[in-house]
């Protein structure tokens, strides 16, 4: 896990714990005995209409919606300052958001620490040969153009890449990216490295699947035990990695600064092209990456 990635998970769980808690009994207490609705009892020689209780019940839930989400968006400022914007004031998506995110964040090396590519560096493995959607096997050498070769680790699962309520993910950028990469030189392999779920969505056939629907224009592979991706040092979906035309790591990191609209977001990638396809220097060349772990597996010895 980065050292920046690194929260304290056990107060995280505990707000998240008393966020549910609190929607869920209509309180906006924290005490679970506060928690409990007090409908006064009603006097027999006074009528009382059916609907008052369930009014005041919703009232109290309104209010405890409120306070959840103020509760909620103070924490996630202090843990999470890049999803703020992000958060709905509908509570309980919100809370199943961050919980996903937790996870995210939950990435690990099975066999040690993931060593960091630095900004000059060889890419690894360029001839090591991936199944693409097209059923055809290829090298990451190969799909390379003549200003360099763009690298975007990535899969069809991830909300960071598919989206979620209140973000659109990463992923409805990719097309557009290929283009431009394209008209500036540059080659684009997205490569699916969630050897873990294969069996839960990142499998061949739902990538051929998940291409079709999202049409995507470029390559995308399927890296076999997550070969590449440690090679690679990647960590999340999406993780970005840019080489010139001698395979030399120019820029790494992010897509853009904004995964919950293309419209208000940073080039960060797209610059870093326009520089690399101009002989430019890039700056900045290394970006904080943010999204889902990838999903790796212990290998067997």
């Amino acid at each position: 896990m980065c050292g920046r990635n690194k929260l304290n998970l056990n107060k995280l769980f505990s707000t998240w714990t008393t966020a549910v808690r609190v929607t869920a009994t209509g309180s906006g207490t924290k005490s679970a005995k506060a928690g409990r609705s007090r409908v006064p009892k009603p006097n027999p020689l006074t009528k009382v209409s059916k609907e008052a209780p369930k009014a005041a019940s919703r009232s109290r839930a309104a209010d405890s919606t409120e306070r959840t989400y103020r509760h909620l968006d103070r924490s996630f400022r202090r843990t999470h300052g890049y999803l703020r914007a992000s958060i709905p004031h509908n509570p309980l998506p919100m809370i199943k958001i961050a919980a996903a995110s937790a996870l995210a964040l939950m990435a690990f090396a099975p066999h040690g620490e993931l060593k960091d590519m630095n900004i000059g560096d060889a890419m690894p493995m360029p001839d090591h040969m991936m199944m693409d959607v097209s059923g055809k096997e290829f090298n990451l050498k190969q799909l390379a153009a003549k200003n360099g070769l763009l690298v975007v680790f990535t899969c069809n699962t991830c909300p960071f890449v598919v989206g979620s309520e209140g973000s659109e993910g990463w992923e409805g950028r990719y097309p557009e990216l290929g283009v431009f990469a394209r008209q500036n030189g540059v080659g684009l392999a997205l490569v699916n490295s969630n050897e873990a779920k294969r069996e839960m969505g990142d499998g061949l056939e739902d990538m051929k699947t998940h291409f079709t629907a999202k049409k995507y224009n470029h390559y995308y592979l399927l890296d076999k035990s997550h070969a590449v991706a440690d090679a690679f040092g990647a960590r999340t979906t999406p993780h970005v990695y840019l080489f010139d035309k001698d395979m030399k790591l120019v820029y790494k990191g992010a897509i853009d600064d904004n995964v919950e609209s293309a419209q208000s977001a940073g080039a960060l990638v797209r610059n870093a092209i326009t520089n690399l396809a101009a002989g430019k220097a890039i700056d900045p060349a290394t970006t904080r990456n943010i999204g889902c772990s990838i999903k790796r597996v212990e290998h067997q010895h």
